[in-house]
């Protein structure tokens, strides 16, 4: 009222006492909270206190006035600095509501709502209900800064006081009322909608407006001044979380959207700076001079630091040129058994090795160094792409289920040998054999007539190649993959060389034709040097010898300005001699040529025994392949010699299990259905029961060793044991070692000899073994020495070997513009069938493979590709990968499109001049990968929520993290019916291998980096530390919901924080939890909630510990519900497990009443957690 009259002086009395008996003491403190609200509202208040007729008695023992005078006697308070905020009260006035402008205000009613008994210390503040139902005293108007609030008991009981929120203003549930009534806030930056201030203490210190999500750069409404879009949203960058830490520097939007303390990253960081190589290695040197160029590069871009978490460099020009990426320590730290795993050491950080090394100047097959420790940790080691030859792609597995063939043979033998009461029928597979036959490599025996031709044509041939060398194109195909050819043709990796090479050489091939062809048999004028169709009988060649000599010589001159005149030479002879070779063994086969191989389709192969080969009828000479051929396509082995199923039924003999059909047809399937394909997982299952009952079957018995397999398999004929088929072409570089006695050796022709040594150097073993050159197809008494030599040596070789074997599809593809497709060995329905077997159910599928130079496709249709016909039907989801860029020094990063899309593999030229065909694209898509080695990709499809995500994976997932991907409509692409994958190569060729489908990650794929790491962290592990992995798909109920990208997908690999705070002594029972903000920031208490609580990130002092007690079978209805030990000991419905404890303890006047014992415990020792 004194207010409303405008008077600026209040004299008042001690209103409350006397008669009302009520403490003066009390109401003093009242007048004092009152004139604390109506600060800046009058200029003096006076108080009239005389003592009254109480004075001395228990109410009242000091009177009136000297309560009065020792709280309110020269009491001066100013108005508050402090802006005002919701909840708060000002003189009549509440403050009701709030924005960055404006402010609501009420009048102060002052019996609207019946009072809340606790006062300020109601522990209820956040149940909107309970406050719409009782009144509580207004939002102390200092804020934190509050001096009273430990001092003075009266002065919290009749203000609020709440705790800062930790998150300040950058807290997400501000708008969350029962949060922002438990918690205090920040006011709006008085900068509003201007502000540009984003370090980390401006927005804890201040509220702001929303960001837009467009950002400063792209929102069109920002650029053109909208007033109420201005207004209404931040323009500004913020600060990114990681700092010199963050992982996506290479993404250009991010790095444009949000402020990093370096420079801009270079884009060819982190692998292929040839600047920064050249700079940091000068660094080293103090005498070398940098080039200008290179130094100016360095200080003007930023590049990753090879150190990583390791690096020790403080100086503020290192900051600001450099990227830190703290990646994943490696498990086994520096025990570490990888060491010569490029793949883990690129993935992973190890002692006193930089994450980044320099590269080799020698490729990793090439360099001697390779293995040495001091060498790998300062080079890694490119992959060269000319490594393996190209082993062209006839399909002779495409209509073989391999899955249904492994799982039929199991069961077949197992079920044999079960009702014939064998001696464990169910044994399990020694882990020994499985090894063995994991090692094993495929090996040929031939004459030395065979392998003088295997010399001259540089390739080991089918015999049904033989006959296509009546072919030009077949003999030219030869020639291009001649080991020396090819390496002068790939080693400057020239587009334009290849294709001045490959018409070079075709017309020499057809000059060598036109020569052996009888005048009567020319061809149309048409040919020049390209293959015509296929006349029956007749050999192609050129029908003007004057017109080829004209091609080659015009061919010769182009490559005269890219190659050197004895790299030219070289190509002209090896034409040539291929050629007329191919003339002659044309006319005259090599090879047994076995009547029964056509018909089973095994005289498209080059045969071989997978392991120690004691067939000595096929000559002296052994050829052992690398393993890196069983994983071909064309390749596969059946248990016995594929002959065995023809007219002699020997594999129903040898193989009782096996079932003869009777005809000749249907046992030529049931050899199919016999075959097994090493890129199958769990081809060796199968192979394993197969030896163990073979070994077994006299006595009866599954349980056999590995000692009793061995002996078995050099005791009988090569045919009973494993026959690789092989491609029908294989270039020599295949050939991993090749032995030979000495008098064979001397036996072939000088040339032979000279070319032999020259050509396989250390691979070829001349032993001393002296045979009888004259006992051919014998095992006489000169050979068994020899045998037995060479026997054990594949026998140590095998039992020796520590490979890294290979998983999946390996082949190198030729480069033929998308029209020549590869077909995997195994669809995607025949994997899942796998996997749900073994695994359970999944609606994802991965598929993962590695790739050199890029310009290739995955392609997965929904029934096998034949360009040649028109297939309407056909759906086909396309991968491309672009063509790595080979520029390292240029500033703008260049790069084709690699996308996908729902047209067919060979539209690509049309899709590539109208992007609109592309469903998504990336032109940066191997920006920051290691391109000078082997590429890991993964593509991902997704059945439930029909997406497809094309992307890295493996150590190039770490520093880049492109996506394409793509949410297809039903009517576009039904990806439930897509099944068989095919993979091609454009104008290059393009090595692929580990090929693989899976229906869960790779854990090994996805590494990642630590997103914890903070730069005075210490590199070395924890020896408790858990190294995390990437969850399976195979168990749901695990999962969380699946995000966007594909570092979301692993984000919850990294381990959380782990809690700074000591357990407080009082546990549960703690009077200073619910108040004193000092002592929660050092000590923790369980919540009492335990691990039901939804508030986890509300109350990081709390620990939310697993309470694992029974439900109470009263629950709601249950009369002890107030007996704290009984809280403790049973669960109920919408109760916490603990109480909270009351300040009063055992003085408290209401522990007896039921509301508030449900409520509060007064001491009880509760049973703690």
């Amino acid at each position: 009222m004194a207010y409303h009259h405008q008077h600026d002086c209040l004299i008042l009395s001690a209103l409350g006492c006397g008669a009302f008996k009520n403490p003066p003491t009390h109401m003093a403190s009242i007048f004092k909270s009152v004139i604390q609200q109506y600060a800046g509202y009058f200029k003096t208040i006076h108080f009239a206190i005389i003592d009254d007729h109480n004075t001395g008695n228990q109410h009242n023992p000091d009177g009136n006035y000297l309560p009065f005078k020792r709280i309110l006697d020269g009491f001066r308070v100013n108005a508050t600095t402090h802006e005002l905020c919701v909840g708060m009260a000002s003189g009549p006035f509440k403050i009701t509501g709030k924005d960055q402008e404006n402010m609501i205000i009420d009048d102060v009613y002052i019996f609207g709502l019946p009072p809340c008994q606790y006062g300020a210390e109601c522990y209820d503040l956040g149940d909107v209900q309970h406050c719409q139902a009782y009144s509580h005293p207004p939002l102390c108007p200092q804020h934190g800064a509050c001096e009273q609030f430990l001092a003075d008991g009266m002065h919290r009981s009749f203000f609020i006081h709440r705790k800062k929120c930790q998150h300040g203003g950058e807290c997400l549930h501000i708008t969350d009322e029962k949060h922002s009534r438990q918690y205090e806030h920040p006011e709006f930056c008085p900068a509003n909608s201007e502000c540009l201030d984003t370090s980390k203490d401006h927005l804890f210190h201040y509220r702001h407006l929303p960001r837009c999500k467009t950002g400063p750069i792209k929102c069109l409404l920002f650029l053109k001044r909208d007033p109420e879009h201005c207004r209404s949203y931040l323009h500004c960058k913020i600060i990114c979380e990681f700092g010199t830490f963050c992982v996506n520097f290479h993404d250009q939007e991010h790095f444009n959207d949000q402020l990093h303390p370096f420079y801009q990253p270079c884009p060819s960081t982190p692998f292929s700076c040839r600047y920064y190589s050249d700079f940091l290695q000068a660094k080293k040197d103090p005498s070398a001079k940098t080039r200008p160029e290179v130094e100016e590069h360095c200080i003007t871009f930023s590049h990753v630091c090879p150190f990583g978490r390791q690096c020790t460099d403080t100086s503020k020009l290192h900051s600001y040129t450099s990227i830190h990426i703290a990646r994943k320590t490696c498990p086994d730290w520096d025990k570490c058994s990888k060491m010569i795993d490029e793949e883990h050491l690129n993935s992973f950080t190890h002692p006193k090795l930089p994450d980044i090394r320099y590269l080799c100047k020698y490729a990793g097959s090439e360099c001697y160094s390779r293995t040495n420790h001091d060498h790998l940790i300062r080079f890694r080691h490119a992959g060269n792409y000319n490594h393996i030859g190209v082993v062209r792609y006839f399909g002779l597995n495409k209509r073989v289920n391999f899955v249904r063939n492994q799982y039929t043979m199991i069961n077949t033998v197992r079920a044999y040998a079960e009702a014939e009461k064998w001696k464990e029928p169910k044994m399990a597979i020694p882990q020994q054999l499985i090894e063995w036959i994991l090692a094993l490599q495929p090996i040929h025996r031939c004459n030395k007539v065979i392998f003088e031709s295997i010399l001259v044509h540089g390739h080991t041939m089918s015999r049904d190649y033989m006959n296509l060398l009546s072919e030009a194109q077949f003999v030219a195909n030869a020639v291009e993959q001649h080991n020396e050819v090819r390496r002068i043709l790939d080693h400057h990796n020239n587009q334009a060389l290849q294709n001045h090479g490959r018409d070079f050489i075709r017309a020499l091939v057809a000059i060598e034709f036109d020569k052996a062809a009888p005048k009567s048999l020319l061809l149309p004028r048409r040919f020049s040097g390209v293959p015509n169709p296929h006349v029956p009988g007749t050999v192609h060649h050129s029908p003007n010898h004057d017109q080829q000599t004209s091609v080659a010589n015009t061919k010769e001159l182009q490559l005269k300005l890219l190659l050197t005149a004895d790299e030219i030479t070289t190509i002209r002879t090896h034409a040539t001699q291929i050629a007329q070779a191919s003339l002659q063994l044309h006319s005259n086969p090599l090879g047994i040529g076995h009547a029964p191989d056509q018909a089973l389709g095994t005289n498209k192969h080059v045969f071989s025994i997978m392991g120690p080969h004691l067939g000595h009828y096929y000559g002296d000479i052994f050829i052992i392949f690398k393993r890196e051929l069983m994983y071909h396509p064309d390749s596969d082995f059946s248990i016995q010699a594929a002959t065995t199923f023809g007219a002699s039924t020997n594999a129903y003999k040898m193989r009782p299990w096996l079932k003869d059909p009777g005809s000749d047809m249907d046992r030529i399937q049931q050899f199919h259905w016999n075959k097994l394909h090493c890129s199958v997982p769990g081809y060796e299952e199968a192979a394993a029961i197969e030896l163990m009952a073979l070994t077994g079957q006299q006595k009866k018995t599954m349980n056999v060793d590995l000692k009793d397999i061995q002996h078995r398999w050099v005791t009988i004929d090569s045919h009973q044991v494993f026959e690789m088929h092989l491609p029908q072409l294989i270039p020599l570089d295949y050939i991993d070692r090749i032995y030979m006695p000495t008098t064979v050796f001397h036996s072939l022709t000088p040339s032979a000899q000279q070319l032999a040594k020259k050509t396989f150097h250390d691979r070829l073993t001349i032993t001393s073994h002296i045979v009888d050159l004259n006992a051919l197809n014998q095992l006489d008494s000169t050979r068994v020495p020899y045998q037995k030599y060479v026997t054990d040596e594949i026998m140590k070789m095998i039992t020796g070997s520590s490979f890294h074997s290979p998983r999946g599809t390996l082949i190198t593809l030729p480069a033929s513009k998308f029209e020549h497709q590869v077909a995997i060995p195994m669809t995607i329905l025949q994997s899942y069938r796998q996997y749900q077997e073994q695994q359970g159910e999944s609606d994802i599928t991965f598929i993962y493979w590695q790739a050199m130079g890029g310009d290739m496709m995955l392609t997965v249709s929904n029934a096998f590709i034949d360009p040649t016909t028109e297939q309407t039907g056909l759906q086909c989801l396309t991968c491309y990968i672009a063509d790595i860029p080979l520029t390292h020094n240029d500033v703008t990063y260049h790069e084709s499109y690699s996308y996908v899309t729902n047209f067919r593999p060979y539209y690509h030229d049309m899709i590539m001049q109208d992007h609109k065909l592309m469903k998504a694209m990336s032109n940066s898509f191997h920006r920051g990968c290691n391109t000078d080695d082997y590429i890991t990709y993964c593509l991902i499809i997704k059945l439930k929520s029909k997406e497809v995500i094309l992307t890295h994976a493996g150590s190039n997932s770490i520093y880049n993290h492109q996506t394409i991907n793509y949410v297809f409509e039903q009517s576009e692409l039904d990806l439930s019916k897509l099944d068989y994958i095919y993979i091609s190569a454009g104008a290059r060729i393009v090595p692929v291998r580990n090929l693989v489908i899976r229906h869960q990650p790779i854990p090994e794929y996805h590494p990642s980096f630590d997103k914890t790491f903070k730069s005075d962290n210490t590199a070395v592990p924890s020896t408790s530390e858990n190294i995390p992995v990437v969850a399976s798909h195979s168990n749901p109920a695990k999962e969380q919901s699946p995000p966007k990208s594909i570092w979301n997908q692993v984000k919850h690999i990294f381990s959380s924080e782990t809690s700074i705070r000591k357990p407080c002594s009082d546990s549960v029972s703690c009077l200073l939890q619910y108040s004193v903000k000092e002592h929660n920031e050092k000590y923790s208490h369980p919540c009492r909630f335990s691990e039901i609580c939804r508030n986890m990130p509300d109350h990081p002092h709390l620990e939310h510990i697993q309470h694992s007690v029974p439900k109470c079978k009263y629950n709601t209805t249950c009369n002890k519900r107030g007996d704290p030990i009984h809280r403790a000991q049973y669960r109920h419905s919408d109760l916490p497990d603990y109480l909270v404890p009351c300040r009063n303890q055992q003085s408290c006047v209401y522990k007896n009443e039921t509301d508030h014992k449900i409520k509060y415990s007064h001491g009880e020792r509760v049973p703690l957690p």
